[in-house]
């Protein structure tokens, strides 16, 4: 299954005092369309796992377990993701050394067992970001001037009926000229009609470094968990691939 990830944590450390900004430029004034059924999903799913003031107050996340790498093989390794903001590692320890990649606020690097080293492109960075437990991302949106909502409809997916919202950044051209930091941050979001947790994630990835139409990176959240007062996913099982188009039609079967 090509680099398609399972990951399968157990939480060790988290819920540290201190807001986790996700979104600058906050203003009272939203510029950005945000439709109201999609608003009051998005409060729904931030009420059913744990409330705003709960969630505001995680700084850090800690978790470790095991992830499978679907190679030509299946491959599992002990693994650690630590989350901090708009920060991401990921380190897997195989017995040809460690597998590791991090982001930090769009920018990112994929650091193989053999110590060569791959540059996220913008768009990739992004979509990594928060991985392991992305509700943290909807916080700042209903707040962000250029987060734009919508709400696409009640959808059939192999998780079954869910409501889809799409939130994508509409800066101005003053700061996004081309457009590119817009697409980059384009994600869409999956919550279950009955308990409101979020169950799936999907955004577009490009290898090119051009924002656009790519392979898709689809994340699932499952073993919803209570930790703190915080209902926290501890079974998070990613597809994506930075191969070819090939392989994402594989990858989604």
């Amino acid at each position: 299954m090509g680099n398609s990830l399972l990951f399968r944590f157990v939480v060790i450390a988290g819920v540290v005092a201190g807001y986790v900004g996700m979104v600058p430029g906050v203003s009272a004034q939203n510029n950005a369309t945000k439709d109201p059924q999609a608003v009051a999903l998005i409060n729904s799913c931030l009420t059913a796992s744990g409330g705003n003031q709960a969630l505001s107050a995680v700084q850090d996340f800690v978790a470790s377990g095991t992830v499978t790498f679907y190679w030509d093989q299946p491959t599992q390794a002990p693994a650690v993701l630590k989350e901090r903001g708009n920060q991401f590692r990921f380190d897997a320890t195989l017995g040809s050394g460690t597998r590791s990649w991090a982001v930090n606020n769009g920018t990112g690097v994929l650091v193989n067992t053999d110590g060569s080293r791959t540059t996220f492109t913008q768009q990739t960075a992004y979509g990594l970001t928060n991985l392991s437990w992305p509700v943290l991302n909807l916080i700042g949106v209903l707040s962000d001037q250029y987060a734009a909502i919508s709400y696409v409809g009640l959808v059939s997916t192999d998780q079954g009926q869910l409501h889809q919202i799409h939130i994508q950044e509409a800066y101005p051209a003053s700061i996004d000229p081309m457009g590119t930091m817009g697409t980059a941050q384009s994600k869409d979001y999956f919550i279950d009609p009955n308990s409101f947790v979020l169950v799936e994630t999907k955004d577009s990835q490009s290898s090119t470094g051009n924002p656009g139409p790519g392979y898709d990176h689809l994340v699932l959240f499952s073993n919803y968990t209570s930790v703190n007062g915080l209902m926290v996913p501890f079974s998070v099982t990613e597809f994506m691939s930075w191969l070819s188009v090939k392989w994402r039609s594989d990858v989604l079967r």
